[in-house]
């Protein structure tokens, strides 16, 4: 109230308040609820009449219609991801592929990567791919993530290097130099989409879209 009595006295006019809400996406909404209330009260005191209120963030877009007020303020949903498991379904806008750049056979008790972090248990036909931290790809993935070619899954092996990725292709004897690895799917299902890979990271969709870096280009699709 100090605040837009201030305002008014230097003869400006209050034309818009907002707040950020700080649990949105939690399956837990009563502090966002609260914070929602605390806003319209705040609100309220400083004379609401033609102030336009905006507060929800792309989670309280879907889980809190009441948060909606005069304008929402969708971010990641622009881009066709959720933020938490709740929500409807959204269409990503986002594939990330790499080529493959190498592929060799390796006896079983062979090690990989960086600390040798995976031991082969079998003779194994392995890929390097050109993608790797410093492209955005997690460095957490490493042992835990899978690519696919043609859909199917070829699993990452040893530590994520800066520029390059380990994957295993035995199961995938069709696999050729030059071929097209997907990285990143787009269909929130996959085991390769944004959310799964973000859950297996220990971080969030937001982190891993912010990561990506500019070596990686840009294409415009349909």
């Amino acid at each position: 109230a100090a605040a837009a009595a201030a305002i008014r006295a230097a003869r400006l006019r209050l034309s818009g308040l907002y707040t950020h809400l700080a649990t949105a996406g939690e399956p837990d909404s009563s502090f966002a609820r609260r914070q929602l209330d605390r806003f319209r009260r705040a609100a309220a005191a400083v004379g609401g009449d033609g102030v336009c209120l905006h507060v929800a963030n792309s989670a309280a877009l879907f889980a809190l219609p009441d948060s909606h007020l005069d304008l929402v303020r969708p971010g990641l949903a622009i881009y066709g991801y959720r933020g938490s498991d709740d929500g409807p379904s959204l269409a990503p806008c986002l594939r990330l592929t790499a080529r493959l750049m190498q592929i060799k056979t390796v006896p079983a008790g062979t090690a990989t990567g960086y600390g040798l972090e995976h031991t082969f248990e079998r003779r194994s036909r392995i890929g390097l791919v050109a993608i790797g931290y410093a492209d955005g790809y997690p460095w957490a993935l490493g042992n835990r993530a899978v690519m696919r070619l043609g859909g199917r899954p070829a699993p990452v092996r040893g530590r994520i290097s800066m520029d390059q990725t380990v994957i295993d292709l035995t199961e995938l004897p069709s696999a050729a130099v030059g071929d097209e690895v997907e990285v990143i799917a787009a269909q929130p299902a996959a085991p390769n989409s944004v959310e799964a890979l973000a859950r297996l990271a220990g971080s969030v969709p937001y982190e891993l879209l912010c990561r990506l870096g500019p070596r990686a280009e840009r294409v415009l699709t349909d």
